[in-house]
């Protein structure tokens, strides 16, 4: 009854945040809404309200709920868990070698599956093996609005798949938690 909400926390940049999302929502339904929280980096001064900007512009600034600086942590998770997707997008042609290297290194996928929340992740291989192959996440180009959109709208349209793949990722993130609890008590 809430819609079906994409959720992203983190740096607002258009390398994790490409301003193809807001296209890729015109595209969609309109119980479709994108919800970020974060905060913007030295680099990216202004990229919150240029998100905002093309989304009025294309019509689904209601659609859009974006907030800078959230808080709390726990405000942030709240939010989390009552989205439907998680944003764990990267570019396709990695700018620096820190994003070339990202699959399994960023928190933020692991925190997503941890709420139960399937991600959304790019279309590369590293990132299709670790989480689309395993039945995760769904893969898109990040640059193309269509592609997105396409990926979204799989999801949409399996709400029962959605929550499994939720249920699968909250699964393995309390056996790597108790795995990892073995390991300390060593």
């Amino acid at each position: 009854g809430e819609g079906f909400w994409i959720v992203y926390h983190g740096s607002l940049v258009p390398a994790r945040v490409p301003t193809t999302l807001i296209d890729a929502l015109t595209l969609l339904p309109p119980q479709v809404g994108l919800r970020l929280s974060g905060y913007e980096t030295l680099g990216h001064t202004g990229y919150a309200a240029e998100l905002r900007a093309r989304a009025e512009a294309c019509g689904v600034g209601h659609r859009l709920d974006l907030r800078l600086n959230v808080p709390s942590r726990d405000e942030l998770f709240e939010r989390v868990r009552r989205s439907d997707v998680g944003l764990a997008l990267m570019p396709l042609t990695p700018g620096d070698l820190n994003e070339r290297h990202m699959t399994g290194a960023s928190n933020k996928a692991f925190e997503y599956l941890s709420a139960g929340v399937p991600l959304l992740v790019s279309d590369l291989a590293d990132w299709r093996t670790m989480f689309e192959a395993p039945g995760l996440a769904r893969a898109c180009r990040p640059d193309d609005a269509a592609s997105i959109a396409a990926a979204v709208h799989a999801l949409l349209e399996d709400r029962d798949a959605v929550w499994q793949m939720g249920e699968r990722g909250r699964q393995r993130a309390l056996r790597s938690e108790e795995h990892t609890s073995e390991l300390q008590s060593q």
